[in-house]
């Protein structure tokens, strides 16, 4: 699957749709809590305009917007913007804090570099939030539809839909450990916004139930290095008391 400027704006044009928008906002609502928990001065997020609205709630200083094409005007998006592609990230190594892929992996012709290059730039403890489209779900059985129908299928239908399990595999080979996670939209891929107000209840009963069936998962990951010791907090060290000795007591009266 050749990956150019043609599945990126199949998927900006995409997000723009009404289900497009839809998702894209309950991937925000989802990631808002996740990402006010995570600190560092530098984030950077490559996705198409719209998922932009993500780096409003993280508290980095710095935010840069990577595209992979060119747009012909300048996007509205939080913080800076770059062109780049994914698989060379034009970052120095152990240089960024946070880096937010949403829907970047599903097409990509090479997602592994893709995550090699994660592990290259993000400092030690830094983090990776993951965005993807679930292939054990409805959106993942209209993808082959699609692909059974036409093999040209427009994004976000064209792209592989990696499972949960096959991506936290990747992750735990480079050294990722697993902090959070999330399911997103449990309503079917319909187009017409009356039908999916009414499937509305399945968002609540699938999050209680199959959560597993999600239409996307979200993963937030941290870089772990080897030998190194994470810093404990001065108000979390106990304090050190010798051998054979009790530890004082204060009374009161």
């Amino acid at each position: 699957m050749p990956h150019d400027d043609v599945i990126a704006y199949q998927l900006r044009d995409w997000t723009k749709t009404a289900m497009g928008r839809a998702l894209v906002e309950q991937e925000r609502e989802q990631l808002s809590p996740m990402l006010t928990r995570l600190y560092g001065p530098i984030a950077v997020q490559y996705s198409v305009p719209d998922f932009s609205l993500f780096m409003q709630h993280c508290n980095a200083i710095h935010r840069i917007h990577c595209l992979d094409y060119s747009p012909s005007a300048t996007p509205v998006v939080t913080g800076s913007v770059i062109c780049s592609l994914p698989e060379a990230m034009p970052f120095e190594t152990k240089s960024v804090n946070l880096l937010i892929l949403p829907h970047v992996l599903e097409f990509s012709p090479d997602p592994h570099r893709i995550l090699r290059e994660t592990e290259r730039i993000l400092v030690p403890e830094g983090h990776l939030v993951l965005i993807c489209f679930n292939p054990s779900s409805l959106w993942g059985m209209r993808k082959l539809v699609g692909r059974i129908v036409s093999n040209d299928s427009p994004a976000p239908w064209r792209g592989r839909f990696f499972g949960l399990s096959r991506v936290k595999d990747w992750l735990s080979v480079l050294g990722f450990k697993i902090i959070s996670g999330s399911s997103v939209c449990f309503v079917p891929p319909v187009k017409s916004p009356i039908v999916r107000a009414r499937l509305g209840f399945l968002d609540k009963a699938g999050a209680r139930w199959w959560p597993m069936w999600a239409a996307v998962f979200i993963l937030v990951v941290q870089k772990r290095e080897i030998g190194l010791t994470p810093l404990v907090a001065p108000w979390k060290r106990r304090k050190k008391i010798s051998p054979g000795l009790a530890e004082p007591v204060t009374r009161n009266g």
